[in-house]
């Protein structure tokens, strides 16, 4: 796994919250729970975002036929 291009911010969350779904980008935000392949962010007491993570591979050494 590598590190991700860019760091999954409460700043970034808000930004997209802001242009994409702004009757909810001023409830309460916090970090849930990070794994591998995801972040999910508490949005108030009812919601979630989920957010990809560093799921980058290296490539095999040799192409699938």
């Amino acid at each position: 796994m590598t590190a991700p291009d860019t760091d999954i911010t409460e700043d970034l969350i808000r930004d997209l919250l802001r242009a994409h779904h702004p009757d909810l980008a001023d409830r309460p935000l916090k970090l849930g729970a990070r794994g591998w392949d995801n972040q999910v962010w508490r949005l108030g007491d009812d919601l979630a975002v989920r957010m990809p993570w560093a799921t980058r591979t290296r490539p095999s050494a040799s192409p699938p036929p």
